[in-house]
């Protein structure tokens, strides 16, 4: 087992930054370096089952930090997502596939488990994907996130069906209401525990002081609530999810999600490997047609069912078609469901190695429907922005600095720029800060500065330098690039977030980095050395000598690295 996990180090720390550095999403990185490794290609990781049951608790830590930021009352707030337009997408699409999978010559029983298994979409793959771009808490994010949430408590019922499916299965009543009255007494521990006990003890291992234990017990935590709604028979990853919400109005939510964060990054990497080392190319070049087939249709179909729900839940255009795409692919849950099927003989050796491919090979299109899906919907959100915000319509000249994003911290440097008598043009896609900006009379304007077509019609090769402050990796790098590409002669400052962003950011081609945790950890020092007495003089000796030191560090290992 070490020597696969190796190797499959070896292959993520090699493969994923090329895929990043190509302009591919890290997910898909992490499934060729899985697919590379894998017994079907070099053969170099053989113990494929045992690592993917350990990377499963990827999703499961993927889930416990979200519901981390998702406090009860955002959760209530969500409910029509969830159990209004989740249901339905669930009923509707479970329907229409077994209707479908009946009419391709399975049996009822058979046709009900593949419908319903393939109507449950990857909350791994589209969770990570809409973090990766900042999208998490936009219109798309949080009704997709809602769908996502309501077909992981389906898991439960749906595991139930497959079991009071099999052939050999008894007392199916009794069954099945044994599972639900433990699943419930389940939760309601979870729910019990982690408002009354969970706090109490937080407090008294941080009292402590020992941050190595603190850690372990926000491990404990997330694997502990996961074992034990899965030895409950619901989903791990939902216990996760919940135990987090619970704890998101905790004092010690921010240490947590520091502590674990980690730990999630770390293990949706292997679960997105692991998922890579499933694709058996020997598989596909025999069912090759049928399996494109299932594919195509189960994207399509998605879509055709996901688009009007949303319209129906009061979702715009924009929003809808996002949502839809992002949506269309079979989950995770689909190889449990799929695997028990196979075990209690409702489906064949050869149909669920299909099965599993074609979920695979639905994932891998994920990146490229999200891709997609700002494409086709540009067009629809510039039709938001008044024609004169657009642009298009932006005048850069000679003596222009371009800033890319009217964040807060694109707003600021604007003002210190504004004051200096220095012209600016910025540029941010959210339609709602352009509008607010033009209201103010400021020369902000609507667009992706990652489109090279954009920065095109910006002119942007005449600007004297260009501000990326943007705060999400993906974007500044997308940003980064299109500008080499567009005007490779001008200058490009940026922030970044520590010095090690700093010197990643330098490596991508960026002449000077502005790390926000040095300055402002700078800063709170200097307020502290004020209120303590320091004379002014004193400080401003004191920062500065720290701020020319740190700088002095960073260059050194930015020389070093070239001279490498």
């Amino acid at each position: 087992m070490l020597i696969d996990i190796l190797f499959l180090l070896l292959a993520a720390v090699i493969i994923v930054p090329l895929s990043q550095r190509i302009g591919l999403s890290s997910v898909l990185g992490y499934l060729a370096a899985g697919l590379i490794v894998g017994p079907h290609i070099l053969a170099m990781v053989q113990n494929v089952d045992e690592i993917h049951h350990i990377a499963e608790l990827g999703v499961v830590f993927l889930l416990f930090v979200i519901g981390l930021e998702l406090k009860p009352q955002r959760l209530w707030d969500m409910r029509h997502q969830v159990f209004g337009m989740g249901l339905l997408q669930v009923m509707i699409t479970g329907v229409i596939l077994t209707m479908v999978s009946y009419l391709f010559g399975h049996n009822p029983r058979t046709s009900i488990v593949i419908g319903f298994g393939l109507a449950l979409s990857s909350t791994a793959f589209v969770l990570q994907l809409l973090t990766e771009r900042g999208d998490l808490q936009s219109r798309e994010g949080r009704l997709s996130f809602g769908v996502l949430l309501f077909q992981d408590i389906a898991v439960v019922p749906l595991l139930l069906m497959v079991s009071a499916f099999a052939p050999q299965s008894g007392a199916v009543s009794k069954e099945v209401g044994l599972g639900l009255s433990i699943g419930v007494g389940a939760l309601l521990t979870v729910i019990l525990v982690g408002r009354y006990a969970v706090r109490p003890m937080l407090r008294h291992i941080s009292a402590s002081g020992n941050h190595e234990v603190f850690t372990a017990t926000a491990v404990l935590l997330v694997i502990g609530t996961g074992w034990l709604m899965e030895a409950a028979g619901l989903s791990m990853a939902l216990g996760a999810f919940l135990a987090g919400v619970l704890l998101s109005g905790s004092e010690f939510r921010h240490q947590i999600t520091a502590d674990v964060e980690h730990f999630r990054g770390l293990l949706l990497g292997l679960f997105f490997m692991s998922v890579g080392m499933t694709i058996d190319v020997t598989l596909f070049s025999v069912f090759w047609l049928e399996i494109i087939l299932t594919v195509i249709l189960l994207l399509s179909l998605k879509i055709i069912v996901i688009y009007p729900l949303a319209r129906l839940f009061n979702a715009d255009h924009t929003t809808a078609l996002r949502s839809a795409l992002y949506l269309s692919q079979a989950g995770e849950f689909g190889f449990v469901l799929f695997a028990l099927a196979a075990n209690v003989n409702l489906l064949t050796s050869e149909q669920h190695s299909t099965l599993l491919l074609a979920i695979v090979i639905s994932m891998i299109t994920t990146p490229f429907l999200f891709n997609l899906a700002l494409r086709l919907t540009y067009k629809s959100v510039q039709n938001d922005v008044p024609e004169e915000m657009l642009s298009d319509h932006a005048n850069v000249t000679n003596d222009t600095v371009l800033i890319a994003g009217f964040g807060r911290f694109g707003e600021q440097v604007a003002k210190i720029l504004e004051a200096g008598g220095i012209p600016y043009i910025a540029v941010d896609n959210n339609p709602s800060t352009v509008i607010k900006a033009h209201d103010q009379s400021l020369p902000v304007y609507y667009g992706d500065v990652s489109r090279p077509n954009v920065l095109k019609h910006l002119h942007a090769n005449r600007s004297i330098l260009a501000v990326i402050t943007l705060d999400q990796p993906l974007a500044v790098e997308r940003a980064i690039m299109a500008l080499h590409t567009e005007c490779p002669r001008v200058p490009i400052f940026a922030r970044s977030k520590d010095g090690n962003d700093s010197i990643r950011l330098h490596d991508l081609g960026v002449e000077t980095t502005i790390p926000e945790t040095l300055e402002s950890s700078l800063q709170l020092a200097a307020i502290i050395l004020f209120r303590l007495g320091v004379k002014k003089a004193n400080v401003i000796e004191i920062v500065n000598e720290f701020r020319d030191e740190d700088y002095r560090l960073m260059r050194d290992e930015i020389n070093k690295e070239d001279e490498e």
